[in-house]
């Protein structure tokens, strides 16, 4: 079994997100029905192609079924689930079609899926979320589209959001789903049959605590608040269900992250999009746009601590006045580099 990376931090001194996974190409042959599971690596077999290229924007999977006699070309994998949060996201673009499934979260204990993405030539090109159709985006042929699933079994919440803009929502089938994500191109009323996905990545998301260097205490939502514009403030870790000082890291970029709050969902964001010392740092639902205050940084220090480094200003999480003491205020500031040491995290999986 091969060691797949889902999602680099590549700041992090912890291996947050890499799993032991076998990949694998999925083809079926029609009309038979026979499956194929075949290496993740460029070839043609009978009707299916599929292409792995690395390109300069990007790892590029290109899936054709090229004539009648294949009913699929799939990326899937032996990992299932029952339980936590799993992110999907990569870009698709549609290339040649008539209708085809690009993307399904697959149900085994009903040995079908639980949702779908099926892309059709209708309005330039629609991608429609089933069960329970409904559009999620138009002109998306010749396009690259950005698509991200997040199926929140412990919240039991399925979200699709496309381009960075929430599309839909609704119930994850919390107490009855086992199964996994599979992308590509299924099905199709005629052929050939072609799409391309850029840059995939799923992984399950964990939760996380962020320890201050100098006082000992973790970054927290003020009074547990779900409100926009609370606080960041510094407590002990309290280790309860309350989860307010807990944190997701969730991979936006190529080395940002969006450092999202486990109880209000909420994200950590510079206030105002300020850049100067002292601003101070809240919780607000993230944006993912410009100016991309709520865009962090981790860059690792090399002593087990990290700095944690706003997109926007450039400048660093720390505790105001290098304060130990429990609900002192989190801001921003240029980073030190000197023994105090109120600006340095390290980052610890919650309990």
């Amino acid at each position: 079994m091969k060691k797949i990376h889902i999602s680099l931090f590549s700041a992090f001194v912890l291996t947050v997100a890499t799993v032991a996974r076998a990949d694998f190409i999925d083809t079926q042959e029609r009309p038979s029905g026979t499956h194929t599971h075949h290496p993740v690596e460029s070839f043609t077999d009978g009707g299916a192609r599929y292409t792995y290229d690395l390109t300069s924007s990007g790892r590029i999977e290109t899936f054709e079924e090229l004539d009648a006699t294949c009913g699929r070309v799939e990326h899937s994998s032996d990992v299932s689930y029952q339980t936590g949060r799993h992110i999907f996201m990569g870009d698709v673009k549609i290339i040649d079609i008539s209708s085809t499934i690009v993307v399904q979260i697959f149900n085994a204990k009903h040995s079908g899926p639980l949702m779908f993405l099926l892309a059709t030539t209708s309005n330039g090109g629609n991608l429609k979320k089933y069960g329970g159709p409904a559009i999620v985006a138009t002109n998306c042929l010749n396009r690259w589209v950005a698509v991200k699933i997040d199926h929140d079994l412990d919240a039991d919440t399925l979200k699709v959001y496309i381009d960075g803009e929430l599309k839909w929502q609704g119930g994850a089938s919390k107490d009855d789903f086992s199964g996994g994500v599979k992308y590509g191109t299924y099905g199709g009323d005629n052929r050939p049959v072609k799409v391309q996905w850029r840059n995939v990545q799923w992984w399950e998301v964990k939760p996380y605590k962020i320890l201050n260097h100098k006082s000992g205490k973790v970054l927290n939502v003020n009074a547990a608040s779900t409100t926009a514009g609370a606080q960041i403030i510094q407590w002990p870790y309290s280790a309860d269900t309350t989860y307010n000082d807990e944190w997701y890291l969730i991979e936006v970029q190529a080395g940002f992250h969006q450092i999202q709050n486990r109880k209000s969902g909420m994200a950590l964001n510079v206030q105002g999009a300020s850049t100067t010392n002292g601003a101070p740092v809240i919780q607000w639902p993230y944006s993912g746009a410009t100016p991309l205050n709520d865009d962090w940084q981790i860059v690792d220090l090399g002593n087990g601590y990290s700095k944690i480094v706003n997109r926007n200003s450039g400048k660093v999480l720390s505790v105001h006045g290098s304060s130990t003491a429990d609900g002192a205020q989190i801001v921003q500031w240029s980073y030190t580099a000197d023994s105090n040491q109120c600006d340095e995290w390290q980052i610890l999986p919650a309990p």
